[in-house]
């Protein structure tokens, strides 16, 4: 019974990661292709002004507009968050 459970519980970690994995590169995906008009975390206020404003060029997306990704503390990101706390 134990080895069954511990098989199990194995299962469940391992699709756990997948799901954060996957939940993870969307999160980067929709960030990145967002930043330069605005998206659900920054405001819409690029898109919605007349005036042109410059744009950084830079896609890196910034650990604390991963709101998705932190809410869990298993995710990479939060994983990520406790080595730079500690470091």
């Amino acid at each position: 019974m134990t080895a069954v459970l511990q098989k199990r519980r194995k299962e469940l970690r391992t699709e756990l990661n997948q799901i954060e994995k996957q939940i993870y590169d969307l999160e980067t995906t929709y960030l990145e292709e967002t930043k330069e008009f605005g998206n659900i975390f920054t405001g819409w206020d690029m898109y919605l002004s007349s005036e042109k404003v410059p744009v950084k060029k830079s896609k890196a997306v910034l650990l604390e507009d991963r709101l998705f990704s932190l809410s869990s503390v298993t995710s990479p990101a939060s994983r990520r968050e406790d080595k730079k706390v500690t470091c």
